[in-house]
């Protein structure tokens, strides 16, 4: 038999809860930035992995065309893109030029700052010739993160031979 003022009764306290969601939302609050810059940093070498994946793409239907391929970029647009007239414009008259070919792919750069060996970003291009050799020196594309304080840059250089590298 129990005595009525002996009952125990386990749990914790409205005071201890308290506490230790303010001590979580402290630790929440310092690792949040840390996560932030690591995103940014992810997306800035997703964005120059594909860059150079979409690179490789362009010179092969140079070789499977037999045809001189103009990649360019539009900064304004952050648009990497196969330039089919070599206008510098992704415009119906490029697209069309295309057409025997396939449509005419692109990537959009979303989360990164692209600069053309390491200057300001600006339009440029360069060309793969029908037998998928770059037709000047060897081009760096930087990438940096647009976001986070602690922002990596990555460089995708593409060699005459058409070999693509990304280094961090």
């Amino acid at each position: 038999m129990s005595r009525p003022g002996n009952t125990r009764q386990s749990g914790f306290t409205l005071i201890e809860l308290m506490v230790t969601i303010g001590v979580v939302a402290i630790l929440a609050a310092l690792a949040a930035p840390s996560f932030q810059s690591q995103i940014a940093n992810y997306r800035a070498k997703n964005d120059a992995v594909s860059i150079a994946a979409f690179i490789q793409e362009i010179r092969s239907k140079a070789l499977e065309t037999r045809r001189s391929v103009t990649l360019s970029y539009d900064a304004n647009q952050k648009m990497i893109f196969w330039d089919c007239n070599a206008d510098g414009a992704r415009s119906a008259a490029s697209v069309n030029s295309c057409s025997p070919i396939g449509p005419e792919p692109f990537y959009r750069v979303e989360n990164s700052d692209v600069l053309s060996n390491a200057s300001a970003a600006t339009d440029y291009n360069f060309v793969f010739d029908s037998r998928g050799v770059l037709n000047q020196t060897p081009i760096t594309v930087s990438i940096k993160s647009t976001s986070g304080s602690a922002s990596k840059s990555y460089s995708v250089t593409v060699e005459r031979t058409g070999k693509t590298l990304v280094v961090s």
